[in-house]
């Protein structure tokens, strides 16, 4: 402390310096008050009308957008994108053969719904007593929502799911049809996607 005051008694080079620079500093201060003050004034005042149209388009953004998902569904589309890869459901439907086609997509459409449980029981043990039921079509809602974040996720991300998103949509249309969901006794379909709104 000494050295400086010394230093300030006797250098006026350096008194002169530090006046500048805190003048400086003091004009900066002041433009910036300016500045944002005349910011602050030429904002355009919003009107009821517009206020109102813009919560309009907000709210049916809302209802349009899909929800982003939790990291525990983040896991269970991850569970339902491997399957899907694994599933030979277009390569057993989309060809010639002989036979009932109904049975063929009602097999694959079960083989893919044990791939997935099969999934989510070796993911989490506990948590698969407590969700999954001891048949199918108890299990219902379950592959509902599973589905459903594979359609919210490609939603989301266009660039996931490449390769497995059409053929779950080609296996979610298929199971809608009456003869299909006669047979697998349950729907694989939920109507709504998890939205914002």
């Amino acid at each position: 402390m000494k050295l400086l005051s010394s230093l300030w008694s006797k250098d006026k080079g350096l008194r002169a310096v530090v006046h500048r620079e805190c003048s400086h500093m003091a004009q900066v201060l002041d433009q910036e008050k300016k500045w944002q003050n005349r910011d602050m004034e030429n904002l355009p005042e919003l009107q009821d009308n517009e206020i109102t149209d813009f919560a309009r388009n907000l709210v049916q953004i809302c209802k349009t957008a899909p929800l982003r998902m939790r990291d525990g569904e983040r896991q269970i589309w991850k569970m339902l994108d491997s399957a899907l890869m694994v599933s030979e459901y277009t390569d057993k439907i989309d060809v010639l053969h002989r036979g009932n086609k109904t049975s063929t997509i009602v097999t694959e459409i079960r083989n893919l719904c044990f791939i997935i449980s099969g999934l989510v029981v070796s993911n989490s043990y506990e948590r698969s007593q407590k969700v999954l039921a001891g048949n199918m079509e108890d299990n219902e809602r379950i592959y509902q929502r599973i589905f459903e974040l594979g359609r919210r996720a490609k939603i989301i991300n266009p660039h996931q799911m490449r390769s497995t998103y059409g053929k779950m949509m080609w296996m979610l249309m298929d199971a809608e049809t009456d003869t299909i969901k006669r047979h697998l006794g349950f729907s694989c379909r939920q109507d709504e996607l998890t939205t914002v709104f």
